[in-house]
């Protein structure tokens, strides 16, 4: 009985020829995925850690600045009973309590005392932009109650005003000038990373304040926790792809996929 044969079909040298380039072609497309691959994880992680530090820094500013705008509040009620008490007869004592506000919280400005009556004498202390006494009076002829905010973007600041007393029956217009720029700064006297812009705006937009670079939309904006003056917090960071593929991790990860 002859035993069956055995031996392996010999293979056509042309096929080998042909199969060794297209493996070759192969391995680089999978090496050139893997890379791609790799290099799209590292700038996706990149992006998601620097927004989320800008959102925590902004988190942190926004409740500093939160608290600041409470302080207000008081600040231009007090302003306001002393003002009634008796401004006309005690001009020296107003001015004497708004110097003391002034000196232990620098971001207001400027303090402004505006009769109703066009005719009559105004109290102004520090800062006093061209047309104050005119803006002060219309917004407090505006008010139902509530202070009225009024932006200054050329001076980055703001004006927070009231009338008193705060009836139908007012006789002035209380204001303080706000520092734009000192109320942004946080407790250690920065803002965001510098990477980062800033803005502060009204509530329906207008801007008071911008720093920083032009980087687009904003990635952080919040309303700030003040029943009175709930301005718009708006802050982004500018993403450069040198930032989100960092050269020392991106060459790590190509070596250890070449390997």
């Amino acid at each position: 009985m002859t035993p069956p044969d055995q031996s392996k079909p010999v293979e056509d040298p042309t096929d080998l020829a042909e199969r060794g380039p297209r493996g070759r072609w192969i391995g680089v497309g999978l090496w050139l995925a893997a890379c791609c691959l790799a290099l799209g994880g590292i700038w996706t992680f990149e992006r998601h850690a620097r927004i989320a530090e800008l959102t925590g820094q902004s988190e942190r500013l926004h409740a500093v600045v939160s608290r600041r705008t409470d302080q207000h509040d008081a600040h231009i009620t007090a302003l306001s009973a002393v003002a009634v008490a008796g401004a006309a007869q005690r001009p020296d004592l107003f001015r004497e309590v708004a110097a003391a506000v002034m000196r232990f919280y620098p971001r207001i400005t400027g303090v402004a005392l505006v009769p109703l009556d066009a005719e009559a004498e105004g109290i102004e202390i520090g800062a006093a932009p061209a047309g104050l006494q005119d803006r002060v009076r219309a917004a407090a002829r505006q008010s139902t109650g509530a202070p009225v905010l009024v932006p200054m973007p050329a001076e980055r600041a703001y004006l927070i005003v009231k009338r008193s007393p705060n009836t139908d029956a007012a006789r002035y217009g209380l204001a303080l000038t706000i520092d734009a720029e000192r109320l942004l700064e946080d407790e250690a006297g920065s803002r965001t990373q510098p990477a980062a812009s800033v803005r502060l705006a009204m509530p329906d937009g207008t801007p008071i304040l911008f720093e920083g670079q032009d980087t687009g939309p904003p990635m952080f904006e919040k309303p700030l926790a003040s029943r009175t003056q709930p301005l718009r917090l708006l802050t982004a960071t500018a993403l450069h792809p040198g930032d989100l593929l960092p050269p020392v991790r991106v060459a790590l990860v190509l070596a250890g996929i070449s390997l």
